[in-house]
């Protein structure tokens, strides 16, 4: 029985590890679920997808963007996703910009981004580690949206993305489960 319930918590501990926190991060939801629009006007939570033929997201102007928030532990999340530019110009960027406090306030801000250098109409995949292990974050927001670095409203483009993840680092997954079978052991 002892070494079932190992076999068992070690299963769901690999199933866990790998579990995408966020709601529709591939945007195949028709309704958008899981995400919201700043303002609606110029971006979409479902969007043709002009390479897979499936679909994704979008912002054609920087005064636009979608986001989604999720709660956070103590432990560390890979943030990944990609992005792809249909002429990208003066200065714009597309951003995914994970913002990391207590719900209320901003405590810090990692980023992964394309230019108008990078190469357009493929899909550019890019991540980065949020580590929250000592810093006491409660919630992590994910904005998707382009930025102006030149000054607002000059310049066209079109920013898509797709397969967007906020995923528990397996490590500290194995933390928690580990701490689990010895509460259970000690009962």
């Amino acid at each position: 029985m002892k070494k079932i319930s190992i076999l068992l918590t070690i299963f769901a501990m690999v199933c866990v590890a790998n579990a995408n926190l966020l709601t529709n991060g591939d945007f195949e939801d028709s309704a958008g679920s899981g995400w919201s629009q700043w303002w609606g006007g110029n971006s979409n939570k479902y969007v043709d997808d002009p390479i897979e033929g499936d679909h994704c997201a979008g912002v054609w102007w920087n005064d636009d963007g979608i986001f989604q928030g999720i709660a956070i532990g103590a432990a560390k999340y890979t943030v990944s996703g990609q992005m792809m530019h249909g002429g990208l110009g003066n200065g714009r960027i597309g951003l995914i910009k994970a913002e990391v406090g207590d719900g209320v306030n901003i405590w810090w801000v990692q980023e992964i981004q394309i230019t108008e250098n990078s190469p357009q109409d493929t899909w550019i995949s890019g991540s980065t580690v949020i580590d929250n292990t000592a810093a006491g974050a409660t919630y992590l927001n994910i904005n998707l949206f382009m930025w102006d670095t030149a000054g607002w409203g000059s310049g066209v483009g079109v920013v898509r993305y797709d397969n967007i993840s906020v995923v528990p680092e397996p490590a500290s997954m194995a933390l928690l489960a580990l701490g689990g079978l010895l509460l259970r052991r000690r009962r």
